[in-house]
C-alpha cells in the first residue's frame, strides 16, 4: 500500500482527506500566546475569526521530528511505501524535518517539497 502524508498547510477538506486516505500532520499555530494544532484544536473558521479580532499576528511552527517518526511508524506495514508531501522548503522547515525523521527510519519514505503553501 502507498500512504500519502501531508501537513495542514495543504488546506485539504475533510472529504478530500477521507476519500483519498491522506494522513495530515498538523503545524502548530500560536495565537494570543496559546498553541493550537492546526485543524485539530482550532478550525479554519475559528482561525479566521481570531485573525479578525486579534492584534497580534499568529505564528506557526513545523511538526517535530518525533511527530513525523510517530506518524510514519503508525502507518507503515511491511511492503508499504510512504510519500510525504509538504509546504515549500523556501517557506518552512517542514520538508527538512520530515527528511530528518525519514533518515532515522528504515521505512521506504519519499519526501517531496511541493514548493507551495497549499494544494495550489
Amino acid at each position: 500500500m502507498i500512504h500519502i502524508v501531508t501537513d495542514s498547510t495543504a488546506q485539504l477538506t475533510d472529504r478530500e482527506i477521507r476519500t483519498n486516505h491522506i494522513t495530515v500532520i498538523p503545524l502548530t499555530v500560536t495565537l494570543n500566546g496559546k498553541n493550537y494544532r492546526d485543524q485539530i484544536d482550532i478550525s479554519r473558521n475559528e482561525f479566521s475569526n481570531q485573525l479578525k479580532t486579534n492584534r497580534e499576528f499568529p505564528q506557526t511552527s513545523q511538526p517535530s521530528v518525533g511527530d513525523f517518526i510517530e506518524t510514519y511508524k503508525w502507518l507503515f506495514q511491511p511492503g508499504d511505501q510512504i510519500i510525504s508531501i509538504h509546504i515549500g522548503s523556501v517557506l518552512s522547515g517542514t520538508v527538512k524535518t520530515a527528511q530528518m525523521a525519514a533518515n532515522q527510519l528504515t521505512i521506504p519514505i519519499k519526501i517531496l517539497d511541493s514548493g507551495l503553501t497549499d494544494r495550489g
